[in-house]
Parts: structure tokens; sequence; C-alpha cells
């Protein structure tokens, strides 16, 4: 599904001679890096141009007006096109649990540049892209320029270390039926965590609450996994994601 997809994005946007920096989202929030963006416009120069995808119009009024802003994309084959046509893909998550995003950028044979938290940094290395402090803007400016001016990765090392991670492979007949109903769920719990955070807000009990609940199903469930497969669960999880954006 995600692989090198031809496209006339930069030509409809005039980028042809510019450095594109993509970023996208399910939903934007602080957690995913929102207003890392907004401060990441105004600190680089004009060769450069953001590309954010899942903002609202709500949101685009607090962008920069450089930033171009897209909505949700949900056609997987247009996703890879802006996946295909970017120089780098930036992933700023301060939250993040399973770097689906990053799988399919690197698929798509784009490097990938993401925070150090969460498990972000397990799908990125030195041949595909680069991790930098969380909330350090000119580390990830320098990473920025590094990834793509500096030489040293291609989309053939984003492709190779993304096929890595190929669950067929690792596991074989019985992969999905074994494992996929966990890791859904896995998914949904992150997925829960992030609405009740926005909901939530300051209601550190109620919040403190549901994190510990949720964290301690995954803790259970990725027990679970280990006993019965012997593999580190976050391979398992990395596994199963890119066999979805395939």
């Amino acid at each position: 599904m995600f692989r090198p997809t031809p496209g006339d994005f930069r030509e409809r946007y005039g980028l042809q001679e510019q450095t594109v920096i993509l970023g996208v989202a399910y939903k934007w929030t602080r957690g995913k890096g929102f207003d890392v963006f907004a401060t990441l416009a105004d600190a680089l120069d004009d060769s450069y141009k953001v590309v954010l995808v899942g903002v609202t119009e709500k949101q685009k009024k607090r962008l920069p007006p450089s930033v171009i802003c897209l909505p949700r994309v949900t056609n997987p084959k247009e996703l890879a096109a802006l996946y295909t046509a970017a120089d780098v893909f930036v992933n700023p998550t301060r939250e993040e649990t399973l770097g689906l995003t990053n799988l399919e950028a690197l698929a798509c044979g784009t490097p990938v540049i993401t925070f150090d938290r969460g498990g972000s940094p397990e799908c990125v290395d030195e041949t595909c892209g680069k991790v930098v402090p969380c909330d350090d803007l000119p580390a990830l400016v320098n990473a920025i320029d590094r990834v793509t001016r500096g030489g040293g990765v291609s989309p053939e090392a984003c492709r190779a270390y993304a096929s890595r991670f190929n669950a067929e492979d690792a596991f074989g007949e019985g992969y999905d039926a074994k494992v996929d109903p966990v890791i859904d769920r896995l998914e949904e719990l992150e997925m829960r965590q992030r609405v009740v955070r926005d909901v939530l807000g300051g209601m550190d009990v109620c919040y403190l609450w549901h994190i510990y609940r949720c964290e301690t199903y995954v803790a259970q469930q990725v027990a679970r996994l280990k006993e019965l497969y012997l593999v580190p669960p976050g391979n398992l999880q990395k596994q199963h994601l890119l066999r979805k954006s395939q």
C-alpha cells in the first residue's frame, strides 16, 4: 500500500525548488507536536516549505501563513504520493506509542526525523533519519539540514530499513489471527488515552487513574505476547504496523 508513488503535488504548489518538510497526523494536538511546526516554520528560511496534513480550519489560523495546510487524507495512494513528494518526514511527537506514520514514510523512501519520546524512535536509525531530543528546536533544525542537504540518506536505505519489519517473515502463517486482535486493542487504548487527555485537561486525578489502567493493561498484554511468541513486544508492534501499511 505504501511505496514510492509519483504525483504532481510539488508542481501544483510550485515547490520544485524548495525542500519539503512533511507532517501527518489523524488529529493534531500538542502531544503530536502541532506547536513544534508553528515554531519550526518561523525558524527556517524560504528555501524550506512545511506541509501539514490533517489540519482543521481552526488550527490553520494558529500556524504561520507560510505553512501549507491540508485536511485529513484518507486515500492511501494520495497519502503515499505526499510522503514520496516530501524531502523529509518530521514527527515531533511527545506521546506516540506506535510509529505508524514513520513506517509509512520510510516505505515510500522518505527519511524520518522524530523526538526521542515513546515508541517513535524505535522506527528510525542513522541509515534512514535522525532522532533528536524532545523540544530541542536547534537540534531539530540541524537534523533537517543534515538529512536533506548533507547526503547519506537515500530512498533505498529508507525502504530497506522499513522492510525489516515484515510480519510474514517473522511469524509465518497464523500471525494475523493470533496477534492482530491484541495489537488492535493496544492501538485502541492509545487513542482512548489521547481523547481522555484532550477532554479532561487539568483533571489530574481522573487522568492519572486512566493512564494507570491503560498502562497496566498494556503491560499485561505485552507480557502475554512475550510469553507466547518469545520475541520483544516492541518488534511485534512494528511488524504489525508495517504489515498494515503494505
